[in-house]
């Protein structure tokens, strides 16, 4: 499996943000319902990536209001 490699900051919050991976991750634990670890598992998964499209978002939205220029200068 190859990773794409990004030397834009920009690109790579982009290509990672994605809103319908806690969706997934719901029908995912439902699925495990007669698993109770496997299920506790994937919540605990679910809390961790609501954390990071929550960090997604947040720096998604200084790029906009900052602009890109603006943005990679504040975080220097």
């Amino acid at each position: 499996m190859e990773f794409p490699f990004y030397d834009d900051p920009k690109q790579q919050i982009e290509s990672d943000y994605a809103p319908d991976a806690i969706k997934d991750l719901c029908e995912m634990a439902a699925a495990f319902a007669d698993d109770y670890i496997t299920q506790k598992l994937i919540y605990k998964w679910i809390e961790d990536e609501k954390d990071h499209m929550a960090w997604e978002c947040q720096y998604l939205n200084y790029i906009e209001k900052l602009g890109y220029e603006n943005f990679l200068t504040a975080m220097m």
